[in-house]
């Protein structure tokens, strides 16, 4: 057997595979649903500028007057191809032709004699920092932007002589754009970052919401059945009781009854703990060889499927010191449960053993198997081995277990091959007693 599995693992990373492709499409229409509002702004800043030079530099606006109309029909050629539907289909396109539409009108603004290069350069670092800031950019389309708007502004700048060395202004207008660029860059990526932070963390929102409706919605199913044979139990007691004779055995159906509403009443506040995301509080205090002895006599009371032999391999120096009695039987209530619905013929065998500080116990079979595409996923809720073959349950035994034996400081692992059993391994640190410890260290 192979060891595919390290420890008590609840719950996925956010991957490069379903939750990748699905942040990807979230960005592109989050992309093309800001894209008209973007364009919206942009126009009423432009159409703010334009009244600007109107008033008070008409001159130089009727030499040159091009490159002025180009930055007012950029953002109202982007609203009409949002209203058209465009800008949903091929977001990333719409944005960096506006952006590359706008950032050559300002350029052209550039190549006319009469505009002042000090005005063209901040007019250029501003677009590139409102465009990181205000589209949700992917990475290699900002940095797409910023380059392309640097290059163009350098590229006109130069071959139209605007730029002269040496000058006062020279290092004003080649290195402040680039300084935009760099920051523009930085901040794209920090808000892609944040952005798909806040989206993990919906994403996780949503599939805890989902799991604790899903949760709530069976754990009705599951105390039904637990209190069906409290019920069927309760039946048989009082049937018994009729007859004198029956005593011993109605006596044995009130214990086994008892046992079964104490575990329902367990189960119910593990079950809640879980819904509702908090830690599961600590249930009793119970001397470590007691616990295995009541649930090999809890076990000796419950029907084995035929052909299936379960065996208690229970090493006879458990120490007696104090465990969770009720997480720790949950746990192995769960794997057992799940080893001898698993296993058509053959054998479960639960081996237990104690060293100093950690307890080690292992729920084995010669069951079905786990396939390795399913193992990795064993312990997450509503995840089930094979559901087409046993239809019976509903995938949260080993997703509880897991949860249980972290709630308890321990590791679960488990090795298992297809037709060959499984295997689970726990190990839970011992509380070693007080006057234990100063008794060994006298």
């Amino acid at each position: 057997m192979t060891e595919v599995h390290g420890g008590a693992s609840v719950g996925g990373g956010f991957g490069r595979g379903k939750n990748h492709l699905a942040y990807r499409s979230y960005q592109r229409e989050l992309l093309g649903s800001e894209i008209p509002r973007v364009a919206l702004a942009l126009l009423a800043i432009t159409l703010l500028f334009v009244v600007f030079l109107l008033f008070f530099d008409w001159p130089r606006v009727r030499s040159s007057w091009g490159w002025v109309v180009l930055l007012v029909l950029t953002p109202a050629g982007t609203l009409l191809a949002a209203r058209l539907g465009l800008a949903r289909r091929w977001p990333y396109l719409v944005a960096l032709g506006t952006d590359a539409a706008y950032t050559g009108g300002i350029v052209a603004g550039l190549a006319a004699p009469a505009t002042p290069t000090s005005g063209t350069a901040l007019f250029i670092s501003v677009k590139m920092l409102a465009s990181a800031m205000l589209l949700p950019w992917h990475p290699a389309a900002q940095v797409a932007s910023a380059t392309g708007t640097l290059v163009l502004y350098w590229v006109v700048g130069w071959l139209g002589a605007r730029f002269v060395w040496p000058s006062a202004d020279f290092a004003h207008q080649v290195t402040g754009p680039f300084f935009a660029a760099l920051v523009s860059v930085i901040a794209g990526l920090r808000m892609e970052h944040l952005r798909r932070r806040l989206f993990q963390e919906t994403q996780l929102a949503q599939e805890r919401a989902e799991a604790n409706a899903r949760f709530a919605a069976i754990l009705s199913h599951e105390l039904r059945n637990l209190l069906g044979a409290v019920l069927g139990y309760g039946e048989l007691v009082r049937d018994a009781l009729s007859s004198p004779a029956d005593f011993p055995k109605a006596r044995e159906a009130a214990d086994r009854q008892v046992a079964l509403a104490h575990q329902a009443l367990e189960t119910i506040q593990v079950a809640l703990d879980l819904s509702r995301e908090e830690t599961v509080r600590s249930g009793t205090n119970q001397p470590l060889d007691e616990l295995w002895e009541e649930l090999r006599q809890e076990y000796a009371l419950r029907p084995v499927p035929a052909g299936v032999r379960l065996r208690w391999d229970v090493s006879p120096d458990l120490p007696k010191v104090p465990v969770d009695g009720t997480k720790l039987k949950l746990v192995i209530r769960n794997l057992v449960d799940n080893a001898l619905k698993f296993t058509p013929a053959g054998e479960v065998r639960v081996r237990v053993r104690a060293g100093f500080d950690e307890l080690v116990f292992e729920v084995s079979d010669t069951g079905i198997g786990i396939p390795p595409e399913k193992q990795p996923f064993i312990f997450d809720p509503f995840r089930r081995a094979a559901p087409e073959d046993f239809p019976q349950g509903v995938g949260l035994g080993l997703y509880v277990s897991s949860r249980l034996v972290e709630a308890m400081g321990g590791a679960i692992q488990v090795q298992s091959a297809v037709g060959r059993g499984t295997s689970f391994e726990v190990r839970i640190p011992l509380r070693v007693p007080r006057q234990r410890e100063e008794g060994s260290s006298e």
